[in-house]
């Protein structure tokens, strides 16, 4: 049969610590046998991540004739060269670009609110969609569509997904998840931009440089 992969069996692990813990501290056994067992923690894998060709090829891809293509345009641009997480994404509002300033101010999310700067085909990319976003009573910037191109409320994190698996598929390319642009940029910045990673944090929005560098830097070239 085939092995169990090493993250499976570090959850595994976790679960039964956690359980005998449990039956100790409920004084339903006297010894923990968990503590026999020491496992070492597997090798992380290198980030999934998109490269700056496969943006490059995704957006030529995507035709910008409509309100959808425009969305879709600019999904790419704030996930991306604003490394925002799908969550972020969704619940962006027209107030939160800052065009004048070149400031993009994110919703608070995982690691809470925060701004990003904003390179000029992102603020082009949102101008565009902003002058041909359709009327709707939805306060959230990005649409979703019923299908024929009417807008349907608010774009969801699976909607996300889905659009990014479409385009990927008519670009010829591998889908590629939302989290793989915000790893991409991290990479594109560091190995190619040789960007300082005190920097890559900030743009990331990481509380501890000790997390951009525990992520990234065993990959740098």
């Amino acid at each position: 049969s085939k092995p169990m992969a090493d993250a499976s069996v570090m959850s595994i692990y976790r679960a039964l610590r956690t359980f005998f813990l449990w039956c100790k501290t409920k004084k339903l056994i006297s010894e923990d046998p968990m503590v026999e067992f020491k496992l070492m923690r597997p090798d992380p894998k290198e980030p999934r991540l998109a490269t700056r060709e496969e943006v490059d090829r995704l957006l030529r891809s995507i035709p910008v004739n409509d309100w959808i293509g425009l969305r879709d345009y600019l999904i790419i641009h704030i996930i991306f060269f604003g490394a925002l997480r799908v969550g972020e994404l969704v619940k962006l509002e027209a107030h939160h670009f800052d065009v004048a300033g070149e400031i993009l101010h994110v919703p608070g999310g995982k690691t809470g609110a925060g701004t990003v700067p904003m390179l000029q085909e992102l603020i082009e990319a949102f101008l565009a969609f902003q002058t041909h976003r359709p009327a709707s009573p939805e306060p959230r910037l990005l649409l979703s569509s019923d299908g024929h191109n009417a807008p349907n409320g608010a774009l969801t994190d699976s909607g996300v997904r889905h659009m990014l698996r479409r385009r990927c598929r008519d670009a010829g390319l591998r889908n590629l998840s939302p989290h793989a642009f915000r790893h991409g940029i991290a990479m594109h910045l560091l190995n190619d931009k040789r960007v300082d990673m005190s920097l890559v944090q900030r743009i990331l929005r990481h509380s501890s440089i000790k997390i951009t560098g525990g992520t990234y830097a065993r990959w740098l070239i």
